[in-house]
């Protein structure tokens, strides 16, 4: 699955790790929907997908995916794979909670000073493991987009 560096950063905070393929577990938002959204590989098939470009691919351990009464509920030597629909799906699943936990933390109804900017992101970056230096601008160019679409609509 591709997505845009910092929700990656974002996904594997909420899943509670750093690292890649990121081991799942039912128990939390994320989890339980990629539980509910991966498919067995049918038989002799294999596909490799691509990494498109400024997308950082994410990996996902689906062996520790574990049932609510402790068991593991998909088979450890069996394929899963995600169709093309279902990783939109959740593609989408994960803008949705960044956008409302990032537009909680920078309201769009308020102008900040560049000071202010930076230390509401960076206490965002951190408190999700984002890479501060790396996506502020980006955070930050979002805010104004939303921001400018919310004073059009006025």
């Amino acid at each position: 699955m591709n997505l845009d560096g910092y929700l990656v950063d974002f996904v594997l905070s909420m899943l509670g790790t750093t690292e890649q393929p990121a081991p799942v577990s039912k128990k939390n938002l994320f989890g339980s929907l990629l539980y509910r959204l991966i498919d067995k590989v049918p038989e002799n098939c294999r596909f490799i997908e691509p990494v498109l470009p400024n997308k950082r691919l994410m990996e996902f351990e689906i062996s520790n995916i574990i049932g609510t009464n402790g068991e593991n509920r998909k088979r450890t030597h069996t394929h899963y794979y995600f169709p093309l629909s279902k990783q939109r799906e959740f593609e989408t699943t994960v803008r949705d909670v960044f956008n409302e936990l990032f537009f909680q933390t920078i309201e769009t109804t308020r102008e900040y000073t560049n000071e202010q900017y930076v230390k509401l992101i960076e206490s965002f970056c951190k408190r999700y493991r984002i890479d501060f230096a790396e996506n502020f601008e980006s955070l930050k160019k979002k805010h104004y987009r939303e921001r400018q679409l919310l004073v059009n609509k006025n």
